[in-house]
This record gives C-alpha cells, structure tokens and sequence, in this order.
C-alpha cells in the first residue's frame, strides 16, 4: 500500500502521461483551419450552423492550450527532482536536454531544409524553372531558418506601441522547441526568481502573457517565459499539481465559464478580448488537468505507452514539409470522402483531419521505430 504522498506522484506523473497524446493531436487541430479560431457575433447559435460553428469554437479553443501545456510540463519535470539548485546537476540537465531537445530539433530543421531545395531543383528540372528560384530560396532560407524564417500573427494592442508577432523556424511547430531550449537554458535564473519571489514573478508573467505586453525577442516568447516558470513553481515549492487541481477544480470552472460567456456575448469591447481569451486558456488548462486526474484516479484511465512514446514525432513530423505536408495530405484525402462546403462538411473536416493525420503518422512511427530504430530515436532525441 503506497503512502499518500506516493500515491499522489504516481497520479500525477500517470495524468501527465494521459494527456500528452491528446495535446499532440490537438497540436495537429491548430494547423487545420483557422475559420473556427475567433468568435462570429453574427452567427445564430440556435441554427445547424450555429451549433456545429459553437462547437467547432470550442475545440479550437481548447486546441489552444496544447502548447502551454507541454511548457507546464516540461518546466514541471525539469524542476522535479530538484531538492536544492546544483551547477553539478544543472549541468547534467542541460546534457540530458541536448539530446532530447538540440539535436532533434537541429535533425528536423535541417531535413526539412533539404527537401526545400530538393523541391526547388525539382522544378528546375521537371519543369524547366530558373535556377534563380533555388538561389532565392538559399539566399531567403539562410542560417535563420533554424530560428525564425517564418513569420505569423501581427498583433497590434491599444497599450502597446510595438507590433506583436510570432516565429518560427522553417518547421514552424517547432518555435515550441526553441523557446523551450532557451528557456531551460535560463532555468538558474528562473529558479533563483521563484524562490527569491515566492511567486510573485509568476504573477508578472501571468500579467505580461495576458496583456502580451512582453518584448518581441525571437525565442523568448511569453507563452514559454510563463508556462514554463509556472511549471517549475509547482515543482520547486513540491505543490502536487492533481491535488491543487481537484481542490481548486470549482473555481476553475468558474473562470472558464465566464471569459467563455465574455467571448460568446460579447460583453467587453473588442480591443480587450485578447485578455480574457488568456485567462480564458489558463482556466481550461487547469480544468484539463483536473477532469484527466479524475479520470486516473477515479476510473483507473492509463496512457497508451506507445501512444505517448509517438507523441514528439507526431508534433515534429505533423506540418513539416516533405514535398507535402502530412496535415496537407490528409486534408486532401479527407476532402474527397467528405466533400463539399456545407457547415456540416467543414466542421466534420475540421474534426477528421487532425484524428486521420495523428493516426497516419503514428504508424509511420511505429513502421519506423521497427525497421530503422536507431533513426527514429535520432529524430525523436532518444525517446
């Protein structure tokens, strides 16, 4: 029989593991269709139409948490065994995190690059196109684009007098993995601020990230500054993150409840909805975790280890560009079987695509991890 104590680590380290898979097909769901990414006022919520665009909303939201999540996580785990801060261990962190974090994601970048220019000379020599267009592509995708070549959502705010935006490297996804990268390389003086602050450099962020009033810094995003650190608080202060989640549960669904109510009737002017669709995250993030806990610790769910073990692949594979891209693919695929472009059709696209894709390339995971294993713990950093 475990101690309490025991029992709630082995509950929480099985709820983390429940929800990796899930977040990585909803990873997938955000790169689907961005018709159903902000709320239509116009839209009559008791038609066919309305019902499937609230629906559709809805898990657009909540695809949104995906990547917070993962930050939430890993700033978690990098921090758990953490009695006292070492350099000693700090160092064997970062050698752990070179491998699972650097190397693939260097792998990916760089492989995606090269079929960039495999395509280019392709056109070249199938359809007879100037070889001024892979001299452009070299010139355009140089050393950045295993940084910030690519570029995405412009955000101007009323407090603000800079535009905001986001980066990525030539495998957009993959912005997640260098601002994690940076941030583990940070981790000393995130440490020394929750335990120098008691957590008040935790409120900071959560005030930087929902105003996003936040310096644009390729790399240092906000999102991974303060998931990250609120993860890490959990570990350092040893606060187990499905006991504070179930007890909490009621005021998360409350919060939920109202900035979703806030969106929905439009309650705020427009300028200002951005901080309550922050809040909003917070609050289906924590609530996640709570209904995941319930279901470890009260209907006995257990993740899928294979499932959970394809998950990195999933995420880095899913939108990288091998002459088409996976979600590409499936789109089209799924687009032939379910045509059409009736609501109903859009939103059952919405859905399949990301469920067909993740199921696409988790066989190909397991195709892979079973004729070319070293390969595949190369690209997946030895998971």
């Amino acid at each position: 029989m475990l101690a309490k104590d025991e029992l709630l680590q082995t509950y929480q380290s099985e709820t983390i593991n429940l929800l990796r898979f899930p977040m990585a097909v909803l990873v997938i769901l955000i790169h689907t269709d961005w018709y159903y990414a902000s709320w239509q006022t116009d839209i009559n919520l008791m038609s066919g139409e309305g019902l499937c665009f609230l629906l559709g909303y809805i898990f657009r939201v909540l695809a949104e948490i995906s990547v917070p999540t993962f930050f939430i996580f890993s700033g978690f785990l990098f921090f758990y065994n953490f009695r006292e801060f070492t350099w000693n261990g700090y160092k064997k962190k970062l050698e752990s995190r070179f491998n699972t974090l650097v190397i693939p994601y260097i792998m990916w970048n760089v492989l995606v690059y090269v079929f960039g220019i495999i395509g280019k000379v392709w056109d070249v020599a199938s359809n007879g196109a100037s070889w001024d267009v892979v001299t452009s592509f070299l010139i355009k995708n140089n050393i950045r684009f295993l940084w910030d070549i690519n570029h995405w959502g412009d955000t101007n705010r009323l407090w603000m007098w800079w535009t905001a935006y986001s980066t990525g490297p030539i495998d957009s996804p993959l912005w997640f993995l260098r601002d994690l990268i940076v941030v583990t390389i940070l981790s000393p003086l995130i440490y020394w601020l929750v335990k120098r602050t008691k957590g008040f450099v935790v409120l900071i962020l959560l005030l930087s990230y929902v105003s996003g009033f936040w310096v644009v810094w390729h790399g240092f995003g906000i999102e991974a500054f303060f998931f990250f650190t609120l993860g890490a608080y959990f570990a350092i202060n040893k606060i187990n993150l499905v006991e504070f989640c179930q007890k909490n549960y009621g005021l998360f669904i409350i919060l939920l409840t109202v900035c979703l109510g806030i969106e929905i009737f439009s309650w705020i002017p427009a300028d200002y909805m951005c901080i309550v669709r922050k809040l909003l995250y917070v609050s289906i993030i924590f609530s996640v975790i709570s209904i995941a806990s319930y279901l470890v610790t009260k209907k006995r769910f257990r993740a899928n280890q294979h499932l959970v073990a394809s998950c990195f692949f999933i995420y880095a594979c899913h939108l990288a560009n091998l002459i088409i891209t996976p979600v590409s693919a499936v789109y089209i695929l799924v687009s032939v079987v379910i045509s059409g472009d009736g609501y109903l059709e859009q939103f059952v696209r919405f859905i399949t695509v990301p469920i067909v894709t993740a199921a696409v390339l988790f066989f190909a995971y397991v195709m892979l991890m079973r004729f070319m294993p070293k390969v595949g713990r190369f690209f997946c950093g030895g998971r």
